[in-house]
């Protein structure tokens, strides 16, 4: 089975959503959109749904054995979708959350390409002035009986440190990290991630609207609280914040109200709780939920903006001042002996 991406998810859904409501055989529909994806790795998937559905099985009995693919929140709501006889409802609204999530992860990954594209120029730069340009100052200083001025004496010991501990492999190794910081696997990575200056801010913001939006869905499906956030919290991508939100689930289980339970987990800011202790009290809770997530969502682009806003100009501040440092080092030596020989 070969590698089966979030967008084929999305249009296997979007295209199951259209046939449904066209009131197309189940079967049919799944042949005719197996065949549109051709060799790619979600059609042998969604053959083996298909043998399932043949047999007899419901749809969201068939996606069982794809639990990686088609999470149990998928799942759940297709199910609600059949027994309530609206699948068509139900695959609509799981099309427009999964691209509401995969809008968001583009949106913060293309935002952020720009700085670390930057820092990577100025790591690659570091390198190329010190493996090629350096030396040859190196060896012309040192054949000068000058006082070297601290800039440029500055240098001339990096240079050497540079040469001694091979350093631009570290600094290849630097811009590999930067560049693939995201890509840390399992809680490790995420709670770095949670934890970064402002990126933090950024992902907590994200991972609300996320939870908030998948709540509201399954809440509108009619589930009870304590499933319906057990069904959420694996919704979201953050796996450290899912290990916080989870800990909402002994409180609703034990009989507290949504609102309750989320001033008892610090994680939670003072406004979500806000909100969300609004929402009850309107009955109310499913709809509020989904201006959360709204509202979270409209928060969290505001906050790359800045934050990109902010790293641009100290991007370039950055990269002017290592400039001008090695620029001053180099030729002020220059000036200084052609000031002797007047």
């Amino acid at each position: 089975m070969g590698r089966i991406s979030k967008d084929d998810v999305i249009n296997f859904t979007r295209q199951l959503a259209a046939f449904v409501k066209m009131r197309f055989p189940l079967g049919e529909s799944l042949s005719h959109i197996r065949d549109g994806f051709g060799q790619r790795g979600i059609a042998e998937v969604i053959q083996k749904i298909n043998e399932q559905v043949s047999r007899g099985d419901s749809l969201s009995r068939s996606l069982e054995p794809f639990r990686e693919i088609f999470t149990p929140l998928y799942g759940k709501m297709v199910e609600l979708g059949e027994s309530s006889d609206e699948l068509e409802k139900a695959l609509a609204q799981l099309t427009d959350y999964l691209e509401f999530n995969r809008k968001i992860l583009r949106e913060v990954n293309a935002a952020l390409s720009y700085p670390f594209a930057i820092f990577s120029f100025l790591m690659v730069e570091i390198i190329i002035i010190f493996s090629y340009a350096m030396p040859h100052f190196l060896d012309l200083y040192r054949g000068m009986n000058l006082t070297l001025p601290f800039f440029t004496d500055t240098v001339i010991t990096f240079t050497e440190i540079y040469f001694r501990y091979h350093l631009a492999w570290i600094f290849l190794l630097l811009i590999v990290v930067v560049n693939c910081w995201h890509l840390i696997p399992g809680l490790i990575g995420d709670r770095m991630r949670l934890r970064i200056p402002l990126l933090g801010i950024l992902f907590k913001k994200l991972s609300y609207a996320q939870f908030a939006r998948s709540l509201s869905m399954v809440l509108s499906c009619g589930v009870p609280l304590d499933n319906a956030v057990d069904l959420s919290i694996k919704a979201v991508d953050n796996q450290f914040a899912v290990m916080e939100i989870r800990r909402l689930l002994p409180y609703v289980k034990g009989g507290k109200s949504l609102s309750e339970a989320l001033a008892s987990v610090p994680y939670f800011s003072s406004t979500f709780t806000w909100m969300v202790a609004a929402g009850e009290k309107r009955e109310q809770l499913a709809e509020t939920l989904l201006d959360i997530s709204e509202y979270y969502d409209c928060e969290a682009r505001t906050s790359l903006f800045n934050i990109i806003r902010l790293m641009e100009p100290l991007a370039m501040i950055l990269l002017g001042q290592m400039v001008a440092v090695i620029v001053i080092s180099v030729f002020l030596p220059l000036y200084q002996m052609i000031g002797t020989l007047h």
